[in-house]
């Protein structure tokens, strides 16, 4: 019986990423970062086409790191990591989206003033 030795860290589960694939990673976030606090500090863009940008831009980011650092992907070894993540996009949208209209409604709900008014 031929005696086999596995090392835990080497499990695919286990590992996390390179330190490529990791430079690679920081270097285009802190590109892309700079780029939307360029388009904003510039006002190179209307209102509505810098959000457009900005938020492309952040989808961006987030896809990169989540590849790039975690080394998320749908193969058989990831699953769990990919399916968590993809289960609490709905949660952050709903968090963002019930706390953007609390704030907005705020004035409604108490009858205060709104802010500047």
């Amino acid at each position: 019986m031929a005696h086999e030795d596995h090392d835990p860290l080497q499990n695919p589960e286990l590992k996390v990423g390179n330190w490529l694939g990791e430079l690679i990673g920081y270097t285009a976030s802190t590109v892309l970062i700079s780029l939307a606090f360029a388009l904003t500090y510039a006002q190179a863009l209307s209102g509505t086409m810098l959000e457009a940008v900005l938020t492309l831009i952040a989808l961006l980011v987030i896809g990169l790191q989540l590849v790039l650092f975690t080394n998320q992907n749908i193969s058989q070894t990831q699953r769990w990591k990919t399916v968590a993540t993809v289960l609490t996009i709905p949660l952050l949208i709903m968090l963002i989206g019930l706390t953007a209209w609390m704030f907005y409604t705020y004035s409604l709900r108490t009858g205060l003033p709104p802010l500047g008014h």
